[in-house]
């Protein structure tokens, strides 16, 4: 009886982790889905690392993506106003958005549809305002583009990138 009490125990702990953590993913979503109430996340723009410019995953260094534009549309995207970085605070369950120290002031870009002629990308670089106290740091990169025949009309995507302290790098 004692085996069976001890065996219903731990499988009740498994399961209360397990609907924990994923209600803890659920509410985070949700709390990064109510900053963009208007914003459409799909895969007609992406944001990715930047082949030939690759980041070294350091606390206080660049990130530099690429932003790509699949759909058949023409989508509208400024560094300096579209741009924004997060980290989520488990404490709080909320994102808490991060400086970009990097200042651009040019004007927008228009990304021409996929396979159209011109540049279909853009550079997305961002430098986050972090503290390297030792430990890695999650953050999330995200782009919002307007789709320039209908204004009201804004989709988005976002890049998740873990930053390690620079004592842990292979730089130092």
């Amino acid at each position: 009886m004692k085996k069976i009490s001890v065996i219903l125990t731990v499988i009740m702990i498994i399961i209360y982790g397990c609907t924990n953590r994923s209600d803890h993913n659920l509410d985070k979503d949700e709390a990064f889905n109510a900053l963009y109430p208007n914003v459409e996340f799909n895969e007609e723009i992406r944001l990715e690392e930047d082949p030939s410019a690759p980041n070294n995953h350091i606390i206080g260094s660049e990130v530099d993506l690429v932003l790509y534009n699949f759909s058949d549309e023409e989508i509208e995207f400024s560094i300096s106003t579209d741009l924004d970085i997060y980290q989520y605070d488990l404490e709080k369950n909320n994102w808490k958005q991060i400086e970009n120290l990097f200042n651009y002031r040019g004007p927008s870009q228009i990304l021409p549809p996929m396979g159209s002629p011109g540049i279909t990308d853009a550079f997305a670089l961002s430098w986050p305002n972090l503290i390297d106290n030792g430990t890695p740091i999650q953050i999330r990169i995200v782009a919002i583009g307007t789709v320039v025949e209908d204004k009201n009309l804004r989709i988005g995507d976002y890049y998740d990138i873990e930053l390690i302290p620079y004592e842990n790098s292979d730089s130092n």
